[in-house]
């Protein structure tokens, strides 16, 4: 059933990972294949968890790339893959924020440099200050990378209440919309089959 499934194509990485180059770009390209390889183990559940969690401080690859895969292959479990992939999304991102409140300094900007997203940091600052809540909802909706919302939301003192319920709001409805596209695998297929031509 694999070798018929629609999974989301490396473009996805790319954009994510577009300012990485050389050996970490090819490096990340690999890990990318692994992640589509862990999802079709029975293990797969546990592993959707640690990524979803990873990912929202510190892992380079989006769960989605596991979860769409994973909802198609099993419909009936597409919900409960969403919520796992919520909720190990959150927890990580709770991670960030503390990454970016405590270690800022000592971690947090090393991370942010490594990914390239240091003109991102400097130009969000000061819309947290008006806008952070917003920034948060929308970060968690879209493919703004979601570490980068965890770790400034730290590091500008974003209420941890609303970070956290913000979060839960946002990647819920991300993830709970590719569940529900996928839960009957004709929508799921016309909804991701326009990307999936991209070479693995």
């Amino acid at each position: 059933v694999w070798q018929s499934i629609i999974v989301l194509p490396k473009r996805v990485l790319t954009y994510s990972l577009a300012s990485l180059h050389g050996r970490y770009f090819h490096l990340l390209l690999k890990l990318y294949n692994r992640v589509i390889h862990a999802a079709q183990k029975p293990y797969a559940p546990m592993f959707l968890a640690v990524i979803s969690f990873f990912e929202s401080f510190i892992f380079p690859i989006p769960p989605d790339i596991a979860l769409v895969p994973m909802c198609l292959a099993n419909k009936r479990k597409s919900f409960l893959y969403a919520t796992i992939t919520t909720i190990g999304s959150v927890l990580g991102g709770i991670i960030g924020y503390l990454i970016g409140s405590a270690l800022w300094s000592s971690f947090g900007s090393y991370l942010i440099n490594f990914y390239g997203y240091s003109k991102e940091i400097a130009s969000f600052k000061d819309l947290y200050n008006e806008h952070g809540s917003f920034i948060v909802l929308v970060g968690g909706l879209t493919p703004v990378p979601y570490k980068v919302v965890t770790i400034l939301s730290g590091v500008t003192g974003l209420s941890f209440s609303v970070f956290v319920t913000l979060s839960f709001l946002s990647r819920g409805l991300r993830f709970f919309f590719i569940a529900f596209f996928t839960n009957d695998l004709k929508i799921g297929i016309a909804v991701f089959e326009p990307v999936s031509n991209f070479p693995r």
